[in-house]
């Protein structure tokens, strides 16, 4: 575990904090990310983003006949994203967000009230992008390119300085949550959530199918962009959110934190008084899907 929370001794709650937890599919970000909101609700506003609903139309595709990968960065809408995040620091009344359907491969926008949330979580396979100095240059990045042909450009071509508003406005707190995994448990997992629980009467081809999806385009797309070795992080989880104890741990930390710079602020605390926080004990963790796997495996 690496953690990096002293970057908010100074922390201001006028400010938006972001969350952002980027990690290889099957590292549980979606949990993990309702798991720390159902923790910090008990004492402020928080909202979740998915990445997953930013990814770009593509309602004439065909799947039979056409390539296209959605786990190359350039599949997704980064600058739908931008504009969502940049109405809440703006405390815009309404804020475009986006609903991705994958039956369908449409995108959906639509306005929604501001909570005015004090937290957001952004979670998905590239949540860091849009809050790094480098960015993906999606123009680069082209889903409709075999990968193995991405892969054998310069990697500098890959990025590009970060022109994003939320970057450039500075008047929020980012902090940056990795999900590290490991290629085989990720392939297990995978390959028993399609194979077993989305399809269960998979034939053996479409489950020779699927790992050889996994092998050729989706383990290849993760390892070069998701686990870039210049990202920036301030913490760690291995095997993300089957990790429960570091994930309590990781949540009873943000909690402390913001709870005790939310309520010195919001409080007339006397000298001396303590805010009472919760133990480990009480930091309530659910894990939802039935895939348990032993992480010594």
């Amino acid at each position: 575990m690496d953690s990096n929370f002293n970057k908010f001794e100074t922390l201001n709650m006028s400010n938006i904090v972001f969350i952002a937890i980027q990690g290889a599919t099957c590292t549980g970000k979606t949990t993990l990310a309702q798991n720390i909101a159902s923790n910090l609700k008990e004492i402020l506003c928080v909202e979740i983003i998915s990445l997953d609903n930013y990814y770009l139309p593509t309602p004439d595709l065909d799947c039979v006949n056409e390539y296209y990968n959605f786990d190359t960065p350039g599949a997704l809408d980064f600058n739908s994203l931008d504009e969502t995040l940049c109405a809440y620091i703006e405390e815009k009344q309404e804020i475009p967000k986006r609903k991705y359907d994958f039956m369908h491969m449409t995108s959906e926008k639509y306005l929604e009230k501001n909570t005015h949330p004090k937290v957001i979580i952004l979670e998905g396979l590239y949540a860091f992008n849009i809050f790094e100095k480098n960015i993906f240059d999606t123009t680069v990045l082209n889903p409709r390119m075999e990968l193995n042909h991405l892969l054998r450009l310069n990697p500098k071509s890959f990025y590009i300085n970060n022109f994003f508003k939320i970057y450039k406005k500075g008047n929020c707190h980012i902090f940056k949550l990795l999900l590290p995994i490991s290629r085989e448990l990720c392939r297990k997992i995978r390959l028993q959530r399609d194979c077993t629980l989305r399809f269960k009467e998979a034939s053996d081809e479409f489950k020779k199918d699927c790992a050889r999806k996994f092998d050729h385009s989706i383990w290849p797309a993760i390892n070069q962009w998701v686990y870039f070795k210049n990202n920036t992080y301030d913490y760690v989880i291995e095997n993300g959110s089957r990790n429960v104890l570091e994930c309590k741990s990781f949540i009873l930390n943000m909690y402390g934190l913001l709870k005790k710079t939310h309520e010195s602020i919001t409080s007339n605390l006397k000298n001396g008084e303590k805010i009472i926080l919760k133990d480990f004990n009480e930091i309530v963790f659910k894990i939802e899907n039935n895939i348990v796997f032993d992480l010594e495996d």
